[in-house]
C-alpha cells in the first residue's frame, strides 16, 4: 500500500521534483502543472509502471535528452463501445416504459378515466388524511 494519486497543482511550489520519486511504485497520478519548479524532470519516472496520468506543463522543467517519459496512452475501445451500448440501451429502455404507459392512457379511454379517477381518489385521500394547521 502506498500512495497513489496527488495534485498539487496550482500552488505555487519551488525548487526541484525529487529524484526518489520513483520509489513510490503504486503511483498512479501526479499533477504537478502550474506551479514554479524548476530543473529537471527526474528519470525515476520511467520506474512508475502504474503512472496513467502525469501533468508537470507551466513550470520551469527541463528533460534529459530524448523522452523522459515512454508512456503510449490508448483509449480502450471495449470500454467506449460498452458505454455507447449502455446509453443506447437506456434510451430505448425508456422509450418502451414511456409509451407503454403514455400510450395505453393515450389510446384505451377506459385506462385514462379509471386512471385519472385513481389519481382524484388518492388525492382527495391525502388532503383528507392532511393534518390542517
Amino acid at each position: 500500500m502506498g500512495l497513489r494519486s496527488f495534485d498539487f497543482s496550482k500552488n505555487n511550489l519551488t525548487g526541484k521534483i525529487p529524484n526518489d520519486i520513483g520509489d513510490m511504485k503504486v503511483l498512479e497520478y501526479v499533477d504537478l502543472s502550474e506551479n514554479q519548479l524548476s530543473g529537471q524532470i527526474p528519470q525515476s519516472f520511467t520506474s512508475l509502471s502504474t503512472l496513467s496520468y502525469l501533468k508537470l506543463s507551466d513550470n520551469n522543467l527541463s528533460g534529459s535528452g530524448g523522452k523522459v517519459l515512454n508512456v503510449e496512452c490508448e483509449e480502450d475501445e471495449s470500454d467506449k463501445d460498452e458505454a455507447d451500448w449502455f446509453y443506447i440501451s437506456m434510451a430505448i429502455g425508456f422509450a418502451l416504459s414511456f409509451w407503454s404507459v403514455c400510450g395505453s392512457l393515450l389510446f384505451k379511454r377506459s385506462w385514462r378515466h379509471a386512471y385519472f379517477r385513481f389519481l382524484d381518489r388518492s388525492w382527495e385521500l391525502l388532503l383528507a388524511k392532511a393534518p390542517i394547521c
